[in-house]
């Protein structure tokens, strides 16, 4: 399977880097618009930022379709919008600290039928008598044809903090994607050392092994 290779530099969003299979969002050069929120969503959000739209022909038929990162109230959202505008599917990422944010997109080929993209989110991160930060993924496996969106919340990929003591802890796992038992769908592998969480699509649900 050939993936894209082409470098894009976007002034209005976080720098997209196509490197096989990858889509990276950094978030230095990332400028958000402020607007008042008009989202059907529980109560009226008292602050609503969101980034300008990241254009993608994700099912490849020469139309484009977009990204956006939103947040509101603090809460981050991810959108995937397609050439009408109108939305495909939205996505809570739960935060658990302060500087959330998602980080990198990671679009991948997971079967003959499917497609996925593998957010690589920060969490945040808490400072008091502990300092402690984390990251994980969040898998959103797709058709082709761009439906039947299924997402789950995946493993952690980072851990970093440090004790009462002065003690220091850092994890950095690696991510990847293998056709594990050769069943011609890609499992989503997650792992650090001697430690490995494995996400495994069925065409109707994510299971964890």
């Amino acid at each position: 399977m050939k993936f894209w290779s082409t470098v894009f530099w976007l002034f209005v969003f976080p720098r997209v880097i196509f490197s096989q299979d990858e889509r990276v969002f950094r978030k230095n050069i990332l400028y958000f618009k402020e607007q008042k929120s008009e989202a059907q969503r529980p109560s009226l959000p008292s602050l609503h930022v969101e980034s300008k739209p990241y254009l993608y022909d994700l099912d490849q038929n020469g139309l484009e379709e977009s990204f956006k990162i939103m947040k509101t109230d603090g809460q981050d959202w991810f959108q995937i919008i397609d050439h009408n505008g109108r939305m495909l599917y939205e996505l809570k990422l739960n935060s658990q600290g302060a500087e959330s944010r998602l980080d990198k997109v990671k679009i991948i080929q997971l079967s003959q039928t499917h497609k996925c993209l593998i957010l690589f989110f920060y969490e945040g991160k808490t400072q008091g008598k502990r300092f402690e930060a984390t990251a994980r993924i969040y898998t959103i496996a797709f058709r082709n044809q761009l439906t039947d969106f299924v997402a789950t919340e995946g493993p952690h990929i980072f851990h970093e903090k440090r004790t009462q003591v002065d003690q220091y802890l850092s994890r950095d796992f690696r991510v990847e994607a293998i056709d594990l038992d050769k069943d011609e769908t890609k499992e989503i592998i997650v792992h650090y050392n001697g430690i490995q969480r494995i996400l495994r699509f069925n065409q109707q649900k994510w299971l964890r092994l």
